[in-house]
C-alpha cells in the first residue's frame, strides 16, 4: 500500500510531544484551550508514515495547575490517511496503551507561581524504543475512556485558529566561563537555590574543547572524571523554547541546568532570580543520549554544573529549539537617532518574544493575557508583522474571561481600524453591548473614557447609530482619564502638545532603565491594570512608526491612511508600513531650512505638514510617477507646484493663467484641497500615488 497524504489531529489538555516513527512531529499547549472550549491542532505526517507498521505517540505533561487540577484531563487524537485513492481514520481508543513517566521525579520544585515545575529526569528508567516500532507495550496501562464518539470525538472540538508556533534550533554563541565547583554545600535540596549558591572556580584547564559545544561540528567537550565542573553558555540574545544537550559518551554523571537572562557580579547564572526557580536535572544513563526540556525556559545564559564524575564526559554541542509566533517583519523605520533606531528594533525583538499562543505580559506569569499590554502588542504587530490572527484570538479569550479592564474595547477598535474587519467585530457587538451595561452600575475604570469613546466609533463603523450616540454621551459624562508617567497615552499627549522631543526622551530614558537591568522580563506576583507587563516594552514600534514616522489608518475601510510626521528636533526619518491596500513609503528630511516629506502609496491618503519652523510657509507639491500627459502639459507650459503660499491655498494653474494675462474657461472649478490646522498644513487628494512636498520661508 502507498499513503499519500496523512495528518493528525490533535487535543489536550495539557501540553503534549507528538512522535511518529520515533520523531517528534509536532507540539502542542494547553493555552489552546479556550474556556467557552477546546482546540485541536492539526500535524502533517505524510512525510514519515509509510506503509506497514507505525507508531504514534505522545508525552502529556500538566506543565500548569490548571492541568493538573482538571478532573478531565485528556488525549484525543484522529488520524486521517489517504492510503491508495481511499481514505483511512485511526483515532484513539481503549486499545492505546499508556504508562506514568516513571523517569520525572513527580515531586519536583515549582518553577514559581504557575508556570510549571522543574524536570528532574532520570534517563535510566527510560523505557528505550517506547515510540518506534517493535516495542513492547504489553505491561503498560489501558486508558481510561472519557467518552466512545470515535472517529467523531473532534466534531465537537474547535480546530486551532492561529497558526503553530515556530520552531527553530540555535546554538550558543559564546562559551562565558568553565572550570570547577570548589565546593558542594548540601543545605540546599532546590537545584536552582544549589546551583545560586555554589562558589566557582574559573579553571581553563579543567574540560578541554570546551568550544566543540557551540556548533554541530562533530567533536566534543571533554570534562575528565574527578571533581565537580561547570560551564556557562551565553545565547547572544534572550530565548524562549526548549534547551537541549546531546552527548557522545559517559557515565552516570549529574548535570544541573540552570537559566538567566543576566549573569550576577560574579559571572554566575543565578537561576534564583525574580523568585523563579528556573533550573532542571539531567541523570545520565551512560553512554550516547540527547536531551530536550519539554516545558519552555526563557534564559540567555544557560549553567551546566555536572556532578559526579564517575567517568570522562563528552559533549558534542548544546542547543535550543526557539518557540515563537510564526511570523515576518514587513515593516521598517530608521531616523537620525541611532538611540531611537536602537527603541525599534529592540521593541521589534521584545514583541516577537512574547507572541506565544496568545499576547503575553510576562514570559514568567503564567501565559497569561492582560488587556493593556496586548492591545500595545497588537498595535505594535500591525506596525511590524502585520498579523492579525493572533489580536482575534486574544480578543476572544479576553472576551471569554470576562475582562475588568475596558481597554479591550480600544483593542477592538484598533483591529477593526487596521483590518476592515466589520465581521469580527460583528459577530461580538453583543458581548460589548452586554460589557457596556454590565460596568455602568460600576465604579469608573480610569481607562473608560477613552473605551467608551472607542466602542462609540465601532458602533457607529456597524450602523448602530442609537447606541454610538449613548455610548458618546456616556464617554463625556465620565472623569477624565488619570494621568500616567509613561505609556502610550502619556505619549500620545504630549505628541498632541507638539512636545515631540519629550516624547522621544520619555522613551529613551524608559528604554535605558530596562537596559540596565540586563533583562527584559522580570516575574511579577501580578500584574494590575496599570502595569501591563514587560510584554508592553514594544510600544516604541508602534509609537515611532504610527506618530514619528507618521502614519496611521484614517477609518475602518478601504485602506484610506493619514501621514502625519512629527519631526522634533530630528533630522530626517524614513520606513514603511504595510497597510490592508499595500505598503506605504515614507521619507522626510529637514536640511538647508527646507522640510521634504516623499511619499509613495497606491491607496488613497491625506498629509500633514509641519509648518511650525515657518513664519510664512511657501509649500511645492511635486509628482514623481512616471510621464502623463497631465505631466507633460505642466512642463510645456511652466505651470508650478506651488500650493500654499501667503497664508492661502494656491491652484498652480490659475498662477501660470495669471502670468500669461489669461481667465480659467468658464466651466472651470477650483479644488479646495487644503486647509490649516494649528501647527500642519493638511492636504487632501495629493496629485498622485508619489508625491513629494517642500516647504521653505516664503
Amino acid at each position: 500500500m502507498g499513503v499519500a497524504d496523512a495528518e493528525v489531529s490533535v487535543c489536550c489538555t495539557s501540553e503534549y510531544a507528538l512522535y511518529v516513527n520515533g520523531r517528534c512531529v509536532g507540539r502542542g499547549s494547553d493555552r489552546s484551550c479556550g474556556t467557552d472550549g477546546q482546540y485541536y491542532n492539526t500535524h502533517d505526517v505524510s512525510h514519515i508514515i509509510r506503509p506497514g507498521k507505525n507508531v504514534i505517540a505522545a508525552i502529556c505533561h500538566a506543565n500548569t495547575n490548571q492541568a493538573q487540577n482538571n478532573n478531565s484531563n485528556g488525549f484525543i487524537l484522529k488520524l486521517t490517511q489517504d492510503v491508495d485513492g481511499r481514505e483511512h481514520t485511526i483515532v484513539t481508543d481503549k486499545s492505546w496503551r499508556l504508562r506514568a513517566g516513571c523517569d520525572w521525579d513527580f515531586n519536583s520544585a515549582r518553577l514559581g507561581g504557575d508556570i510549571g515545575y522543574q524536570e528532574v529526569y532520570d534517563s535510566r528508567k527510560r523505557p528505550v524504543g517506547w515510540n518506534v516500532v517493535g516495542f513492547d507495550d504489553s505491561e503498560w496501562e489501558p486508558p481510561a475512556i472519557i467518552s466512545e464518539q470515535g472517529s467523531n470525538s473532534l466534531q465537537s472540538i474547535k480546530p486551532r485558529e492561529i497558526p503553530p508556533l515556530k520552531e527553530h534550533k540555535i546554538f550558543p554563541q559564546v562559551i562565558s566561563g568553565y572550570g570547577t565547583i570548589t565546593a558542594t554545600d548540601n543545605q540546599f535540596e532546590d537545584i536552582a537555590y544549589k546551583i545560586a549558591a555554589e562558589p566557582l572556580r574559573r579553571d581553563s584547564g579543567r574540560i578541554k574543547y570546551v568550544g566543540e559545544m557551540l556548533t554541530q561540528s562533530g567533536d566534543a567537550a571533554i570534562a575528565a572524571q574527578g571533581d565537580d565542573c561547570f560551564i556557562i553558555l551565553d545565547f547572544g540574545s534572550l530565548t524562549v523554547g526548549h534547551f537541549g544537550l546531546k552527548i557522545r559518551s559517559a557515565g552516570t554523571a549529574v548535570i544541573d541546568i540552570g537559566y538567566d537572562e543576566t549573569l550576577d557580579a560574579a559571572g554566575k547564572v543565578d537561576p534564583t532570580r525574580g523568585g523563579i526557580n528556573q533550573a532542571d536535572r539531567l541523570q545520565l544513563h551512560g553512554g550516547r543520549q540527547s536531551r530536550q526540556t519539554y516545558g519552555r525556559r526563557v534564559f540567555r545564559y544557560v549553567q551546566l554544573s555536572i556532578r559526579n564524575l564517575n567517568e570522562p564526559i563528552s559533549i558534542e554541542f548544546a542547543f535550543a529549539c526557539s518557540i515563537g509566533y510564526p511570523v515576518e517583519q514587513k515593516s521598517s523605520f530608521e531616523c537620525s537617532d541611532k538611540t531611537v533606531n536602537d527603541l525599534w528594533q529592540d521593541g521589534v525583538h521584545i514583541l516577537s518574544l512574547y507572541m506565544q499562543e496568545t499576547y503575553e505580559p510576562d514570559l514568567f506569569a503564567g501565559r497569561i493575557c492582560h488587556p493593556a499590554s496586548a492591545r500595545i502588542q497588537a498595535l505594535a504587530n500591525y506596525y511590524c508583522f502585520f498579523d492579525f490572527a493572533l489580536a482575534a484570538g486574544t480578543l476572544a479569550n479576553i472576551i471569554d474571561d470576562s475582562p475588568s479592564d475596558p481597554i479591550w474595547l480600544s483593542m477592538m477598535h484598533d483591529y477593526l481600524l487596521y483590518t476592515s474587519d466589520l465581521g469580527f467585530v460583528g459577530q461580538y457587538y453583543g458581548a460589548i453591548q452586554s460589557y457596556i451595561r454590565q460596568i455602568q452600575s460600576q465604579k469608573p475604570h480610569h481607562n473608560l473614557s477613552r473605551a467608551l469613546g472607542d466602542a462609540s466609533r465601532l458602533a457607529k463603523a456597524l450602523s448602530r447609530v442609537d447606541d454610538a450616540m449613548e455610548w458618546h454621551n456616556l464617554a463625556k459624562n465620565c472623569p477624565k482619564p488619570s494621568q500616567t508617567d509613561y505609556g502610550l497615552y502619556a505619549l500620545q499627549e504630549l505628541v498632541e502638545q507638539d512636545k515631540v522631543d519629550e516624547a522621544l526622551e520619555l522613551l529613551r530614558t524608559h528604554w535605558k532603565n530596562t537596559q540596565q537591568t540586563g533583562a527584559h522580563s522580570w516575574w511579577s506576583t501580578s500584574l494590575s491594570e496599570d502595569d501591563p507587563g514587560i510584554g508592553a516594552d514594544c510600544l516604541p514600534v508602534y509609537f515611532l512608526s504610527a506618530e514619528i514616522l507618521g502614519v496611521k489608518p484614517a477609518l475602518p475601510g478601504k485602506g484610506e491612511v493619514i501621514i502625519q510626521p512629527r519631526p522634533g528636533s530630528l533630522q530626517w526619518a524614513k520606513g514603511s508600513v504595510e497597510t490592508i491596500v499595500g505598503k506605504v513609503d515614507v521619507v522626510w528630511r529637514m536640511e538647508d531650512g527646507v522640510f521634504s516629506i516623499e511619499v509613495e502609496y497606491l491607496g488613497d491618503f491625506s498629509v500633514a505638514l509641519p509648518i511650525h519652523r515657518f513664519e510664512k510657509p511657501l509649500i511645492d507639491e511635486i509628482d514623481l510617477t512616471p510621464e502623463t500627459p497631465a505631466r507633460r502639459a505642466r512642463k510645456t507650459y511652466g505651470w508650478g507646484t506651488t500650493i500654499w503660499r501667503d497664508n492661502t491655498e494656491r491652484d498652480p494653474y490659475l498662477d501660470w493663467l495669471q502670468t500669461q494675462e489669461s481667465r480659467p474657461p468658464a466651466d472651470y472649478q477650483q479644488q479646495t484641497r487644503c486647509d490649516q490646522r494649528s501647527s500642519y498644513i493638511w492636504v487632501r487628494n495629493p496629485i498622485s500615488n508619489h508625491v513629494r512636498y517642500e516647504i521653505r520661508e516664503g
